[in-house]
Parts: structure tokens; C-alpha cells; sequence
């Protein structure tokens, strides 16, 4: 079994305001997203000892990346397997207008895991689920027995079962593989 500390990115401008779609948006952490990023690999060190830090290729996950490689000491991995979903034409819209031309069961959908943006150029629910189980795949054969920190993003966090809010913040939740 490996341990996954799975830690959301930092705050970005985009994600301060929940209406609008970030996506596979490469947008930069704020000051608060950096310090965010900081404290968090601050107190995950205080508990663990992590052989490997993997991490989304998206800017927001990589800045907060470097900063828990630098913590830690250990060079950072990039992964499409931890990149955030795609909802394709969608991104950098807001949700109050997608809901409006498309009706609330979009928004729903997104809410709870079974969306499908595939007719936007996007990504399905079942696509980042084939994604996440190469990275489980992966990550068990590698580093059976070990931590693993891996950078992600809230819809991964949401698709692995944990309730966390619209807004970014670094946090981190811990899994078992």
C-alpha cells in the first residue's frame, strides 16, 4: 500500500471567485496561494516523510509544486494524470451563464461527479477516472510501503470522494493505495 498526500493548489485570482470555470486554465497562484502552498508542505513535513512528489502540469499546481519540493528537497514529477478536468469551450466562462443556456442539470452534473463536457471539447467523469486509476496503477508499483505527495486540484479531490470548498485553498487529505 502507498500513501498518498494528495494537496490542492494554492489560491489563483480565477478560483477567488467560485462562478467562474478554471478548468485546465493556466493561471498563477496569488501571494495568498503562495503562502497557502508553504504552509501546507510546512506541516505536512511536520508529520511525514515523503520519497516522491508528483504533480499536475497545470501552472497553479506546479508553482505550488516547487514550493513543496523545495520544503522537502525533492525534485518535482510532472503527471497528466493529476491535471485538472477539461471542460473545453466552457473554460474561463461563468457558471451562472453555462447554467442559463445549458439549464441547471449541467451545473449539478459538475457537483456531483457524473459530468461529460465532451460535446465542449472537454473532459468525461470516466476519462479522469481512467487517469486517476493509471496513477494508482503506477504509484502502488513504485512506491509500495512509501508517502507520496501528489499536487492536484479540486475536481480530483472531488472525484476521490472529499468535500472541499469551490474556492482553492493548499489542503491537504490523505489517502491510502
Amino acid at each position: 500500500m502507498v500513501t498518498i498526500i494528495l494537496l490542492r493548489h494554492g489560491e489563483t485570482a480565477t478560483s477567488k471567485n467560485h462562478d467562474l470555470i478554471e478548468g485546465c486554465s493556466d493561471t498563477s497562484l496569488t501571494d495568498v496561494g503562495r503562502e497557502q502552498a508553504r504552509q501546507s508542505a510546512l506541516k505536512i513535513k511536520q508529520h511525514y516523510e515523503v520519497e516522491a512528489i508528483f504533480c499536475s502540469p497545470l501552472n497553479r499546481a506546479i508553482q505550488t509544486g516547487n514550493i513543496v519540493s523545495s520544503v522537502f528537497g525533492h525534485h518535482l514529477q510532472l503527471t497528466s494524470f493529476l491535471r485538472e478536468r477539461n471542460f473545453g469551450e466552457l473554460e474561463g466562462k461563468k457558471w451562472s451563464e453555462v447554467t442559463k443556456l445549458y439549464g441547471p442539470a449541467i451545473r449539478a452534473a459538475d457537483r456531483n461527479g457524473t459530468y461529460d463536457y465532451q460535446r465542449f471539447k472537454g473532459d468525461s467523469v470516466e476519462g479522469v477516472q481512467k487517469r486517476i486509476k493509471l496513477l494508482k496503477d503506477f504509484l502502488r508499483l513504485q512506491y509500495e510501503d512509501k508517502n507520496v505527495i501528489c499536487v492536484t486540484h479540486g475536481g480530483i479531490f472531488r472525484l476521490l470522494g472529499f468535500d472541499v470548498p469551490w474556492t482553492a485553498k493548499a489542503e491537504y487529505k490523505i489517502i491510502q493505495w
